[in-house]
């Protein structure tokens, strides 16, 4: 059964009493939208039908095309705002829960030390002072990477989304130049070849946090003793695909569309650092630009992350 894109329902239907069959139809289809008519114009009758579940409300006297168009085109907009909403609510719920167990294990060992240092400095024990404070300052850059790529995570959807021409070889040339001063293998591991590419009309710090995040997961899970990150661009008529590939570890098929939810991680964090947020990070501002990003195996080994774009997103 395919739910059909909005209901006009009767306050009153053979066999059911009242508001029944809106509040059994919404039982069974929360987010539907829904408009209820009725032969009464009653204000009371119309408080309890929103309060059962209708999206709108029209006596039916009142009922010709405009005033009909235009309280559908209103209940489809309620039911998309509380779907959005309720995934809202639903996704922070997930992430208070991550979020309380990631934060937990820094802010500890942060407590721990912090004790452990105390005593040693009222016994007078000075031997390990600057071990704990080592451990100390590691736990909250921990902490506050953590919280920073949360803030990027939900801020993806705050920003506002104005257009402008991105270039992206200087963009791609300044990451590997800020990656290089963090990973000496980078400058010479990533290999740019978008000079013919064109402009690309999106927003600035989308496209960075979707680039760093790729060109930096492609060194960090790559074990070779050679890494190569390969950048290159694809032009169609409309749209645009730039393909971050690597020789790196690579992702099991059947990995491929999980890595892009929240807080996924497919290895220990004793195998590799983060968050599971990069590539959530990615995927939300990739669909925000009106693009799309999917991974796939790379021919020579390692993984393609693919990025496609339309050409004018305006």
């Amino acid at each position: 059964f395919e739910a059909p894109d909005v209901v006009l329902l009767a306050y009153q239907m053979p066999g059911i009493e009242e508001l029944e069959g809106l509040e059994q139809m919404r039982r069974l289809e929360p987010f539907l939208p829904i408009v209820l008519t009725t032969g009464y114009g009653d204000e009371l009758l119309a408080a309890r039908a929103i309060h059962a579940g209708a999206d709108e409300y029209l006596p039916k006297h009142q009922l010709d095309t405009p005033v009909l168009e235009h309280a559908i085109s209103n209940a489809i907009d309620k039911a998309t705002y509380r779907q959005a909403l309720d995934s809202n609510r639903r996704e922070l719920e997930h992430f208070a829960h991550i979020l309380s167990h990631d934060l937990r294990a820094p802010l500890n060992q942060i407590n721990n030390f912090s004790e452990m240092l105390r005593d040693d400095l009222k016994e007078g024990r000075h031997d390990d002072v600057d071990a704990y404070l080592d451990f100390i300052g590691r736990a909250a850059s921990d902490a506050n990477a953590l919280v920073r790529l949360l803030t990027d995570f939900l801020r993806a959807d705050s920003v506002e989304l104005t257009s402008e021409p991105v270039a992206l070889q200087p963009l791609f040339d300044e990451l590997r130049e800020m990656l290089a001063s963090q990973n000496s293998k980078a400058q010479n591991a990533i290999v740019i070849n978008v000079k013919d590419a064109p402009v690309v009309d999106g927003h600035p710090l989308l496209l960075r946090q979707i680039f760093q995040n790729l060109l930096s997961n492609a060194l960090k899970y790559n074990e070779s003793d050679q890494p190569r990150v390969e950048v290159t661009a694809e032009q169609s008529e409309d749209r645009i695909a730039i393909t971050v590939s690597d020789n790196g570890i690579g992702v099991e098929e059947r990995h491929r569309d999980q890595i892009f939810q929240p807080f996924t991680r497919l290895h220990g964090k004793g195998e590799y650092d983060g968050s599971g947020l990069g590539l959530a990070i990615c995927f939300k501002n990739a669909t925000r630009l009106g693009g799309g990003l999917f991974c796939e195996e790379n021919p020579g080994g390692g993984s393609r992350f693919i990025l496609t774009l339309p050409l004018n997103n305006q």
